[in-house]
Formats: structure tokens, C-alpha cells, sequence
């Protein structure tokens, strides 16, 4: 709800409004791209100095994609934490 506060100064008319006409989906659709977008707009404003914006936007489209894990990986990654979890004593 903060977000929309941001944006709007008072959201909830503008929400029954969208509710009313059964575009509700829609609008939250819409509204987290546009927060997406602001994000990246900003990461890439203050972190990224040798690319271009699409070029950015396309890299961590690609990243994104290459992010699945595979049973083995995860399988791997729980047994970790599970032995970091067991040596971990809250007395020390």
C-alpha cells in the first residue's frame, strides 16, 4: 500500500474505481512493471557505467533466465545449510 501512497496521494477512490470496473488486475499488472522499471532505471543510474539502459535491461533478462536450478543444485545448496545450521551454536 505504500507504494501506491507514493504515487497517488489518496489510492483507495482510484482502487474502487478499478475494482468497480473490473480492471483491478490490470492496474496491479501494470503498476508492478512500472515499479520494475523504476528499479532498474535506478540500479542502473548509480551501478552501471559500461553498458547502455537496453543493454542492461537485456543482461538481467538473460541473467534471470539462467538462474534455474537444477535438482542436484538444490539438493546440494539444502545439505549446506543444513551443515552450516548444525555446527551453528548461539552459546558461542
Amino acid at each position: 500500500m505504500d507504494l501506491l501512497f507514493q504515487r497517488y496521494a489518496s489510492p483507495f477512490i482510484f482502487i474502487d474505481g478499478m475494482l468497480e470496473t473490473g480492471r483491478f488486475c490490470e492496474f496491479v499488472n501494470k503498476f508492478v512493471d512500472a515499479k520494475l522499471e523504476t528499479d532498474e532505471w535506478e540500479i542502473y543510474l548509480h551501478k552501471v557505467w559500461d553498458k547502455s539502459f537496453s543493454d542492461f535491461k537485456e543482461a538481467i533478462k538473460n541473467n534471470s533466465e539462467n538462474r534455474l536450478m537444477s535438482e542436484r543444485q538444490i539438493e546440494a545448496t539444502v545439505q549446506n545449510s543444513a551443515n552450516i545450521l548444525s555446527n551453528f551454536s548461539p552459546e558461542q
